[in-house]
């Protein structure tokens, strides 16, 4: 009778501590799944280069800090070792940093790609200077 009690008492508390466990874990998993926002880089460029101070000041909060996956068009490498992602000429870009430099020598400029990193807006305040900038970059070219 004896054992049966301590074997009862025993399972119940390895089942309480089970279920316990397992909502630890869930709430770990909640707390550390990464969050990537998609957007396409005309939609990007639209919200970072408004001339709207407002529309602006919402798209620096609403992705700085954040990992974004971007789909776009390269405009090519920069000399410096960077990405660069434009939808138009003359309009401001989104430099990508960290690619591989295997990833880098196989896109060309126009290729359509799929970069994802971490993004900060860059001189908000600038017309000229106002860029993003996307770090510890992932990359692959989409049809």
């Amino acid at each position: 009778m004896r054992n049966l009690l301590i074997t009862t008492t025993l399972t119940i508390l390895l089942a309480s501590c089970n279920q316990s466990f397992e909502k630890e874990i869930e709430q770990i998993k909640s707390e550390t799944e990464i969050q990537i926002v998609k957007i396409e880089l005309e939609t990007l460029i639209n919200e970072i280069d408004s001339r709207d101070e407002k529309t602006r000041y919402k798209a620096n909060k609403k992705y700085t800090g954040k990992i974004l996956q971007i789909t776009g068009r390269t405009n090519g490498m920069s000399s410096e070792g960077y990405l660069r992602l434009q939808v138009n000429p003359g309009q401001n870009v989104v430099k990508c940093y960290g690619l591989t430099d295997e990833y880098m020598f196989s896109v060309n400029e126009n290729d359509n790609v799929q970069i994802t990193g971490e993004f900060e807006l860059v001189n908000i305040e600038s017309i000229f200077l106002r860029h993003g900038v996307m770090n510890n970059c992932k990359g692959m070219k989409v049809k």
